[in-house]
């Protein structure tokens, strides 16, 4: 699992600090667990497909659903959406079982 790419969302009701993440591949439960241990991890699996979502206190919100090659931070308002040294980091270490 790779980031190939990330953009700053404008626009968005949610917050004025969002950062959209893209992967090479998409997002298995096994991966959403993972990026789970960053901070408090919830899955929700009742929908279609998987929706998750990892609050880091006072810092960011990480959501996404399972099978997407997306997830989205939210961060405070007036936060600069700079992709967090911990979440990339995280990312450079997993290995896919």
């Amino acid at each position: 699992m790779n980031i190939i790419n990330t953009k700053i969302v404008e626009g968005c009701l949610e917050s004025s600090s969002i950062l959209d993440i893209y992967f090479d591949t998409p997002i298995d439960k096994h991966f959403a667990k993972y990026i789970g241990q960053i901070g408090k991890f919830v899955m929700n699996e009742t929908l279609g497909k998987p929706f998750f979502r990892v609050i880091v206190r006072s810092k960011y919100t990480l959501k996404g659903s399972v099978e997407n090659k997306k997830c989205r931070i939210v961060f405070p308002d007036g936060a600069r959406p700079v992709l967090p040294k911990e979440f990339s980091e995280l990312i450079e270490n997993y290995k896919q079982e």
